[in-house]
Protein backbone atom coordinates (compact mmCIF):
# COMPACT_ATOMS: atom_id res chain seq x y z
CA UNK A 1 0.00 0.00 0.00
CA UNK A 2 0.93 3.59 -0.96
CA UNK A 3 0.74 6.28 1.67
CA UNK A 4 0.85 8.62 -1.26
CA UNK A 5 -2.33 7.35 -2.79
CA UNK A 6 -4.05 7.25 0.51
CA UNK A 7 -3.13 11.00 1.00
CA UNK A 8 -4.59 12.17 -2.47
CA UNK A 9 -7.92 10.45 -1.98
CA UNK A 10 -8.00 12.59 1.30
CA UNK A 11 -7.96 9.59 3.45
CA UNK A 12 -6.21 10.20 7.42
CA UNK A 13 -4.83 6.80 8.99
CA UNK A 14 -4.43 6.21 12.88
CA UNK A 15 -2.14 3.35 13.66
CA UNK A 16 -2.47 2.54 17.20
CA UNK A 17 0.98 1.41 17.75
CA UNK A 18 1.44 1.19 21.48
CA UNK A 19 4.24 2.42 23.53
CA UNK A 20 6.76 3.06 20.62
CA UNK A 21 9.65 3.50 22.95
CA UNK A 22 10.53 -0.52 22.41
CA UNK A 23 11.17 -0.21 18.58
CA UNK A 24 15.00 -0.26 17.78
CA UNK A 25 14.72 0.41 14.32
CA UNK A 26 15.87 3.79 13.10
CA UNK A 27 13.98 3.76 9.83
CA UNK A 28 10.78 3.10 11.51
CA UNK A 29 11.36 5.53 14.41
CA UNK A 30 12.44 8.20 11.66
CA UNK A 31 9.44 7.26 9.81
CA UNK A 32 6.91 7.27 12.91
CA UNK A 33 8.67 10.87 13.51
CA UNK A 34 8.21 12.29 10.21
CA UNK A 35 4.14 10.56 10.16
CA UNK A 36 3.31 12.12 13.36
CA UNK A 37 4.40 15.76 12.32
CA UNK A 38 2.27 15.76 8.83
CA UNK A 39 -1.76 15.94 9.38
CA UNK A 40 -2.77 12.77 7.17
CA UNK A 41 -0.88 9.98 8.46
CA UNK A 42 -0.35 8.81 12.29
CA UNK A 43 0.79 6.69 14.74
CA UNK A 44 -0.58 6.78 18.49
CA UNK A 45 -0.12 4.66 21.55
CA UNK A 46 -4.20 4.63 22.11
CA UNK A 47 -7.22 3.82 20.51
CA UNK A 48 -8.64 7.20 21.98
CA UNK A 49 -5.57 9.18 20.82
CA UNK A 50 -6.42 7.66 17.17
CA UNK A 51 -9.82 8.72 17.28
CA UNK A 52 -8.85 12.59 18.69
CA UNK A 53 -6.32 12.69 15.67
CA UNK A 54 -8.67 11.56 12.93
CA UNK A 55 -11.61 13.51 14.26
CA UNK A 56 -9.69 16.74 14.79
CA UNK A 57 -10.85 17.33 18.61
CA UNK A 58 -7.34 17.02 20.23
Amino acid sequence: MNIEYLKDDGIDIAVVSGDSSHYTSKPLKDFMYESNHGKDFFFVPTREEAVQKLTGTQ
